[in-house]
């Protein structure tokens, strides 16, 4: 099973140290290995599971809880005075087979890809080049997780293809600690994965109405994860 160390602290900073922050408690959780747990959906599954009983541990303590990967933001929005979870063990990749996609799919299965939060830009690239892909744009730094670069919009951009944001067609966030508080989000008229995979996340499928993406050629990442993320994603070089 994955397994979550705890430190007691009084303060945290960030790597550009635009703190410190007042801290109490940091978790550090690592997922089972490969030798006890062969299959990485089992093993993404079962640390899900594990992020679910931290953020009840944090609940019934009266207090909050948020995640962080490499902590370049600079601001203070970056931290939280109770507890703090560092998300940069949690890095599993693996490609979406054309079985495990929804009928009405319409990206190149060999584009998508499911991303776990922790994986940094360096990891999602190394991943990429081994399928002889790559994102259409990057940054000079390669440090940032891909949550990180998600939710903040950083990491470059070109005249006709926005940022790492833009590849992204599906998350599945983790939102809460009971069962039913793991769901998969992709807009409703750009349906990239079967319901029967989306089951094997153990997560509930919510499709919304939302403007299709402008390209076309995209690659496919899916970040997933508590409000954390695990990403599917889409627009990638070839």
């Amino acid at each position: 099973m994955a397994n979550t160390k705890s430190k007691l602290l009084t303060e945290w900073d960030t790597l550009h140290n635009n703190g410190p922050f007042p801290l109490k408690l940091l978790y550090q959780t690592k997922l089972e290995g490969e030798r006890e747990m062969p299959k990485k959906l089992d093993r993404y599954n079962d640390v899900a599971l594990e992020i679910q009983r931290l953020i009840r541990e944090s609940h019934h303590a009266g207090e909050g809880f948020r995640a962080y990967g490499s902590a370049w933001s600079m601001n203070t929005i970056a931290s939280h005075k109770d507890r703090m979870h560092f998300n940069g063990f949690m890095n599993l990749s693996m490609p979406i087979r054309a079985a495990d996609c929804h009928p009405n799919n319409t990206y190149d299965p060999t584009n998508l890809f499911l991303f776990e939060c922790g994986n940094t830009i360096k990891e999602v690239s190394e991943t990429l080049a081994e399928n002889g892909k790559s994102l259409k744009t990057t940054g000079a730094s390669s440090g940032q997780t891909l949550a990180g670069c998600v939710s903040t919009g950083v990491h470059g951009s070109a005249l006709d293809s926005g940022s790492v944001q833009d590849y992204v067609v599906g998350l599945n966030l983790i939102i809460g600690p009971n069962p039913n508080d793991i769901v998969y989000l992709e807009p409703k008229s750009k349906p990239a994965l079967s319901d029967a995979f989306i089951q094997t996340l153990n997560s509930r499928v919510i499709r919304f109405q939302a403007k299709p993406m402008h390209k076309e050629r995209a690659i496919g990442l899916i970040i997933i994860k508590y409000l954390s993320i695990h990403t599917l994603m889409s627009r990638i070089v070839w």
